[in-house]
């Protein structure tokens, strides 16, 4: 963990300190929510939401300015690293200690999220490559402009921007069925 490193400045190691915990100020005022949900009192409840909202800025906030934020590639490859770090790793080592100890809550808890886990790994994995085969195609196509790039449905060329869909240039689908088609 990033908490544990030595080279961390004093400000760093407190921004690090300040991230974890607004970070779990917003899970509880969100739990605490939810509970005054349960209890029916909701007038409680937005409190609770409202402060945790503030919470989160603050650790976006603190994350930011930790430099933490890379680009969306860095970022994919940050998080499924970790994911799957906590897939293989520490959720199995959690289960195993939780068994010993006989706290079967905690190991129906800890196998759901690593179960979850596995699956945020799939869909960032995915995501990641995503992003890399754009990336690439775009290269390409930047290298050998006479080759036009093969876009996916949806996706825009690099540089191009979507259209306007009420500006007078892009037909409406009424004016499509006044015309016939």
């Amino acid at each position: 963990m990033v908490l544990e490193s030595p080279a961390l400045t004093r400000t760093e190691r407190n921004l690090w300190n300040a991230i974890v915990a607004e970070a779990l100020a917003y899970l509880k005022y969100n739990a605490y929510a939810h509970k005054a949900l349960d209890e029916g009192h909701p007038e409680v409840a937005q409190i609770f939401q409202e402060v945790a909202g503030a919470e989160n800025i603050h650790d976006m906030n603190h994350l930011r300015v930790s430099g933490d934020i890379g680009t969306s590639t860095e970022n994919l490859r940050a998080v499924t690293t970790g994911e799957a770090k906590e897939a293989s790793t520490v959720y199995p080592t959690m289960i195993q200690e939780a068994l010993e100890e006989g706290r079967a809550d905690a190991v129906e808890s800890f196998a759901m999220a690593m179960e979850r886990d596995l699956h945020h790994l799939e869909v960032f994995t995915h995501a990641l490559a995503h992003l890399e085969a754009r990336r690439s195609r775009a290269a390409n196509a930047a290298a050998a402009p006479s080759a036009p790039v093969a876009l996916q449905p949806g996706e825009q060329a690099p540089g191009e921007t979507a259209a306007d869909p009420r500006s007078p240039s892009v037909p409406r689908r009424a004016d499509l069925r006044r015309r016939g088609r």
